[in-house]
């Protein structure tokens, strides 16, 4: 049996939608949290795997494997897997680069889950599409500990990226907002790197 049959044999495992689109079918505790325990033990293969088999929210095929994406997000929290943890959104970031993707990170921002927030902060941060701007410094702003760290981080990404496409304007309103928002002496990095991106603009003659 190939990965693609495997794993698609876990997802089929997961819930069925409802005529209202609610994850009310078909809830077998124990059996999802085996099916969503092997998708762990898949590694990468089938966290990629998952990724190919997302289709447009809340369309009916995409139901099942996005319960499993954010279910195994959960899971690997749940079990203390960094290595998990960390391959899952490297993986999601990287199999997601691509302008295409940018509206399904747009919508991952506001998930329920801090892992999957992170991911699509990571992955608008890698695209560099000024348009997220917005979105992303405001996930930024409300998060705490370790998701605002992570977010903040690919804020200055996408400022770099942004910056290098020759949109400087947006770079600099990135750069501005973190420089007076990062107040706290725990964020002084923050406040550094945003200087040293304006002070990169200001040689370069870029406005």
């Amino acid at each position: 049996m190939s990965i693609n049959e495997r794993l698609k044999g876990l997802v089929d495992q997961m819930p069925e939608a409802d005529g209202r689109g609610m994850l009310t079918e078909n809830i077998d505790k124990e059996k999802i949290e085996r099916a969503i325990a092997a998708i762990h033990a898949g590694g990468v293969e089938f966290v990629g795997g998952l990724i190919d088999m997302l289709a447009e929210p809340g369309s009916e095929t995409d139901v099942k494997p996005r319960y499993a994406l954010h279910a195994l997000a959960n899971h690997v929290l749940v079990v203390k897997d960094e290595a998990a943890r960390k391959q899952l959104c490297e993986t999601l970031a990287a199999a997601l680069d691509e302008p295409a993707a940018a509206k399904l990170f747009a919508a991952a921002l506001e998930d329920s889950d801090r892992e999957i927030r992170v991911a699509a902060a990571a992955g608008l941060g890698r695209l560099g599409d000024p348009s997220a701007a917005e979105a992303i410094l405001k996930v930024a702003d409300r998060a705490q500990g370790w998701e605002r760290t992570q977010v903040t981080k690919h804020c200055v990404v996408l400022a770099e990226r942004t910056a290098a496409a020759g949109n400087p304007q947006a770079a600099r309103r990135i750069y501005d907002h973190l420089l007076q928002s990062r107040t706290d002496a725990a964020e002084s990095h923050v406040r550094e790197a945003a200087r040293r991106g304006l002070a990169a603009l200001d040689r370069s003659g870029r406005s």
